[in-house]
C-alpha cells in the first residue's frame, strides 16, 4: 500500500470515527427539566437541601417541612409535639450516611428517618445543646463519626457510641460550611479555609 492510499484510508476512518462518536455523544445530552410546584404538592418552593435515598426517593427540605417525592406524588413530613417526627419544620440538610439512613437537620435538632416505621428518630447530641442553631453535618467514611456544623461550633459525633464532643467554638458562623474529602476534614468560613 503505497503512503497516498494509507493517508486517505487513514483520513476516512478518522471521519468515520468522528462522525459517530459526534452523533453517539449528542444522544447521550438530551436531557429533560421537569419541575415540581407547591400546586403539586410541595411544602414550599424554598429548597435547602436535595438527597436521593437508596430506595429511589426524592427528599427535599425546605423551610416549611420535608418533602418526599417517589416520581408521582409528594409526601410531606413536619413537625410533630411527639419525638416520632421531625425537630422543627426548618430543614437545614439532608445527608444519607455510610449505612443508607438519612439525617434531616433541622434548625434545632437532628433526626433519622426510621422508613420500616415511617417515622424519625431524634438523636440526642448533648455537645450541641449552646451551639445555636445546626446547619450542616458530614459524615467520615472509617471512622463512624459525624461532624455537625452548628451556629457557633463544630461538633464530632460518634454515631456507634452516641457520644459528642466539641472540635472547636466558633465567633461567627455566617456563610460557613464544612465538608469531608477523603476523611480530611475541611471548614470554611468568608475569609479562610481550614
Amino acid at each position: 500500500m503505497n503512503k497516498t492510499k494509507l493517508y486517505k484510508s487513514s483520513l476516512l476512518f478518522i471521519c468515520l470515527l468522528n462522525l459517530f462518536l459526534s452523533k453517539a455523544y449528542t444522544q447521550n445530552n438530551n436531557i429533560e427539566f421537569y419541575s415540581l410546584k407547591v400546586n403539586q404538592g410541595l411544602s414550599q418552593a424554598a429548597i435547602n437541601s436535595i438527597v436521593r435515598d437508596s430506595m429511589g426517593f426524592m427528599w427535599f427540605g425546605t423551610l416549611d417541612g420535608l418533602n418526599r417525592f417517589d416520581g408521582n406524588e409528594v409526601i410531606v413530613y413536619r413537625q410533630k409535639s411527639d419525638t416520632t417526627g421531625l425537630y422543627s419544620n426548618e430543614i437545614t440538610d439532608l445527608k444519607i450516611d455510610n449505612k443508607g439512613k438519612l439525617w434531616v437537620v433541622t434548625r434545632k435538632g437532628i433526626n433519622i428517618y426510621n422508613p420500616q416505621k415511617d417515622i424519625f428518630e431524634r438523636v440526642d447530641i448533648p455537645a450541641l445543646q449552646n451551639g445555636g442553631k445546626i446547619k450542616q453535618v458530614e459524615f467520615s467514611a472509617s471512622n463512624n463519626q459525624a461532624y455537625i456544623l452548628g451556629e457557633k461550633q463544630i461538633v464530632i459525633y460518634n454515631i456507634g457510641k452516641q457520644k459528642s464532643t466539641v472540635l472547636k467554638n466558633l465567633s461567627y458562623s455566617n456563610n460557613t460550611s464544612i465538608t469531608l474529602y477523603k476523611d480530611t476534614f475541611f471548614f470554611s468560613n468568608k475569609r479562610n479555609i481550614f
